[in-house]
């Protein structure tokens, strides 16, 4: 697109994280938060949110607690989502239950 002299904002990039997410494209989600910051557009919270959802749902918390710390350090605010989706992980890990 950027090719054609069209950006994405911060909404066109979260839809783009989020569909990703959802085929689970780890991966090129990471590529595109990183092109995200590239280009001057601060990922936000439902973009860090998605991609920390995912990440969860792929047995890695590891990647997900880092991402959260950089979440953080990055100005990001986070929230109630953020907060229940890491702890329904470690919960259902800690259990042996599938939530």
């Amino acid at each position: 697109m950027s090719s054609k002299g069209l950006s994405l904002n911060t909404l066109g990039y979260n839809c783009l994280i989020s569909a990703m997410c959802k085929d689970r494209k780890i991966e090129e989600v990471m590529e595109i938060v990183e092109k995200m910051k590239r280009e001057g557009c601060k990922p936000d919270t439902f973009a860090f949110n998605s991609f920390i959802y995912v990440l969860c749902k792929a047995g890695k918390m590891e990647e997900a607690f880092q991402l959260y710390e950089n979440l953080l350090l990055e100005g990001v605010t986070a929230n109630s989502v953020t907060y229940n989706t890491l702890f329904m992980e470690f919960y259902r890990r800690e259990n042996g239950k599938n939530l």
